[in-house]
């Protein structure tokens, strides 16, 4: 448990670092949410992190009207000390293959089931897209090769969309083990 060990002392210093106002900067709080991504994908290469795959439509048969529908989710997660049932997803990744277009998203996690980060990629009507939460709020977008750390209404309705679509993994992690 090596791995929940060291995700618990980087929350223990973002919350002495809060508390002390250190921590209030957008590029600090994007750094962690960095290091986070950096030692999750560390584990999960190392083989430290749990990991189950659900395969939808595994045969790739064409849906009626759709064509190839075919995504696959894999989950990455570690369980705490006093749980015997995963509880801790550190990263989501969602493939989804469509007659039309290819989709990648990826959503990282805080260790306490809270969405810090989004990726996505291969939307039709949407640039590669990065979005970093703190504490449950938008701080900074990545769209295309454009920063924000200001939002359009646009900007903020798509990013609560894909915030729901993140904690809505959560919710499914949670009912393949409870």
């Amino acid at each position: 448990m090596e791995s929940a060990m060291r995700i618990l002392i980087l929350n223990a210093v973002l919350l002495v670092l809060i508390s002390t106002g250190l921590y209030a900067d957008v590029p600090e709080q994007v750094q962690y949410i960095r290091d986070i991504y950096s030692q999750t994908n560390e584990e999960i290469e190392n083989g430290e992190l749990y990991r189950t795959v659900i395969d939808i439509n595994a045969d790739e048969l064409s849906y009626p009207a759709v064509g190839i529908y075919h995504p696959v989710l894999t989950l990455y997660f570690g369980f705490s000390e006093e749980e015997p049932y995963p509880d801790n997803l550190r990263k989501a990744v969602l493939i989804v293959d469509r007659s039309a277009y290819h989709e990648y998203s990826e959503f990282l996690y805080d260790g306490y089931g809270r969405l810090i980060f989004a990726y996505l990629t291969g939307q039709p009507d949407y640039p590669e897209m990065r979005f970093y939460y703190y504490l449950g709020e938008l701080v900074r977008i990545v769209e295309g090769s454009e920063t924000f750390s200001a939002f359009s209404t646009e900007q903020l309705e798509y990013s609560g969309t894909v915030q729901r679509r993140g904690e809505g993994l959560v919710d499914t992690f949670q009912r393949l083990f409870y």
